[in-house]
């Protein structure tokens, strides 16, 4: 009897990086909360998933994403494959 191989296909996390309008703002230490500290996270580590960057932050998945979200909307992030 022949067992067939399963493919596990690995969920991929979304990606999130800033942008050199971010990098602008983030290097100028101007703001402050918590869009601000998530800028000073991609400044740093660079290319991250919005799971690692809420847990950097201290905050759930959903705040996560609204604070990825808030980012891309000002241009100051960009998502990434």
């Amino acid at each position: 009897m022949r067992i067939p191989l399963i493919r596990t296909i690995e969920k991929r996390e979304p990606m999130i990086a800033i942008t050199p309008m971010g990098q602008q703002k983030a290097e100028s230490f101007q703001g402050g909360g918590l869009e601000f500290r998530a800028l000073a996270v991609l400044h740093d580590e660079g290319p991250t998933s919005i799971k690692d960057l809420g847990n950097r932050l201290g905050v759930d998945d959903t705040k996560a994403r609204l604070v990825a979200r808030e980012l891309i909307s000002k241009r100051w992030a960009n998502t990434v494959d």
